[in-house]
C-alpha cells in the first residue's frame, strides 16, 4: 500500500511539474515576437511588441531589449536614437550577469524512461567549451559597437563612426569593408590624410582584397581631376560646374560652394547647392531654395522635391513635409517617403520620439 501510496505522490508531482512548465511556455514572449516581426520587416509591430515587454514586468535580458530597438530605428532611418539605444545596449551589456547554459534533458523524454522502466542508454561523453562570460561579453560588446557605427556614418557623425569601429576591437578590423568605412568616414569629415592610411592599414590585413587599392586610387583621382577641373575653370566656365562637384564629392564642401557661386546657369547652380547644402546639413537654406526650385521646374524632379521634403522633416515642419512626400511617385523615395512619414505620425502622436 505504502508502495503504492508513494508511485502516485511520484506521479502527481511529475504531472504537476509538467503542467506548470507547459503553462510557462504559454506566456507569451513579447521579445521574441519582436524578433519576428524586425526579421519579417514589421518595424513598428517589432516596436509595438518590445513596448510590451518592458510592460509585461517579467524578466527582460536589457542588452537585447536595447539593441533591438536600436536595429529597428536604424531600419526606420531614425539615427539618432538608434545611437542612443546602441549606447543603452552597450551599458545594459556591461551590467549584465552571464549564466552557464542549462543542458538537461527535457523532463518528458525522462519520465517516459522512469515509467516505461526502459533502461537510460549512455550517450558518449563529448568535451564541453569551458564557459568563459568576459569572452562572451567582449563578442557581445564589439558587434553592437559594428551597429553603432552604422549609424553614427547614417547620422553623418563620421569621427564618432570611426570612434565606434576603434572600439569594436578586433571585429572593427576583421574585414576590408571595414577599413574601406573608415576610410571613407575620415575622407568626409576632411581628414584625408587618416583616409588613405586606413586603406593602407587595410591593405596590409587585406592584401588580396582589390577594394581597397581602388578606393585609394579613387581618392587620388576626385583630388587630381577637381583641380584639373578648376584650373580650365580660369579659362572656360563651363568647367566650374564639374568642378565644384569634384570638390563636394571629396567633402571640401565650402571651396565646393565658392566655386558654386560663381556658375551662370540658375538651374544647374541651384540643383548643385541643394546637394551642397544636404552634405553640410543646412537644411534651413535648402527651404529658403524652394522658390528657385519652383522657378526652374526643379520640383519636377523626385530626387530634388524628395531633398526639400526632408528638410522640411529636419527642421520639424511636418505639414509642409507631407505635402511634398505625398507627390513623390518614384519607387525607391516612395518607400523612403513612407518611412518617414511614418516618423512624422510618430513625432505628432510623442515629441520625444524626435528629440
Amino acid at each position: 500500500m505504502l508502495k503504492k501510496v508513494l508511485t502516485l505522490s511520484v506521479v502527481l508531482f511529475c504531472v504537476l511539474t509538467l503542467q506548470a512548465q507547459e503553462s510557462e511556455e504559454q506566456t507569451i514572449n513579447h521579445m521574441e515576437i519582436a524578433t519576428i516581426m524586425y526579421y519579417d520587416g514589421k518595424y513598428d509591430k517589432a516596436l509595438e511588441e518590445l513596448r510590451l515587454a518592458k510592460d509585461s514586468h517579467t524578466r527582460i535580458e536589457w542588452d537585447k531589449y536595447h539593441n533591438m530597438r536600436g536595429l529597428i530605428f536604424l531600419k526606420n532611418e531614425n539615427y539618432h536614437s538608434s545611437i542612443d539605444a546602441f549606447k543603452e545596449a552597450i551599458i545594459a551589456t556591461r551590467k549584465k550577469v552571464y549564466e552557464p547554459p542549462v543542458e538537461d534533458k527535457p523532463q518528458r523524454e525522462y519520465l517516459f524512461r522512469v515509467f516505461s522502466g526502459k533502461k537510460e542508454v549512455k550517450e558518449p561523453v563529448v568535451k564541453k567549451p569551458v564557459f568563459d562570460p568576459e569572452k562572451l561579453r567582449k563578442d557581445q560588446i564589439e558587434e553592437i559597437y559594428i551597429y553603432l557605427s552604422q549609424a553614427y556614418y547614417k547620422a553623418e557623425e563620421y569621427i564618432n563612426a570611426v570612434h565606434a569601429l576603434d572600439a569594436a576591437g578586433e571585429k572593427g578590423r576583421a574585414s576590408a569593408s571595414l577599413f574601406t568605412l573608415r576610410a571613407e568616414c575620415y575622407w568626409k569629415a576632411g581628414q584625408h590624410g587618416s583616409a588613405i592610411d586606413a586603406l593602407s592599414r587595410g591593405a596590409k590585413l587585406f592584401p588580396e582584397d582589390e577594394t581597397l587599392l581602388k578606393q585609394k586610387f579613387y581618392y587620388f583621382a576626385p583630388h587630381i581631376t577637381a583641380d584639373l577641373f578648376e584650373k580650365g575653370s580660369f579659362y572656360d566656365e563651363k568647367y566650374l560646374k564639374e568642378a565644384a562637384e569634384m570638390h563636394r564629392r571629396n567633402g571640401a564642401l565650402a571651396h565646393a560652394l565658392y566655386l558654386n557661386s560663381m556658375m551662370k546657369d540658375k538651374e544647374e547652380k541651384t540643383k548643385q547647392k541643394v546637394a551642397i547644402y544636404i552634405g553640410k546639413g543646412e537644411f534651413e537654406k535648402i527651404i529658403g531654395l524652394k522658390d528657385a526650385l519652383d522657378r526652374y521646374g526643379l520640383l519636377q524632379n523626385d530626387n530634388m522635391r524628395y531633398a526639400l521634403a526632408y528638410s522640411y522633416y529636419m527642421v520639424k515642419e511636418y505639414e509642409s513635409a507631407e505635402a511634398h512626400l505625398k507627390k513623390i511617385e518614384d519607387d525607391e523615395l516612395f518607400s523612403k517617403a513612407t518611412v518617414i512619414r511614418k516618423n512624422i505620425e510618430k513625432c505628432r502622436n510623442n515629441s520625444l520620439e524626435c528629440l
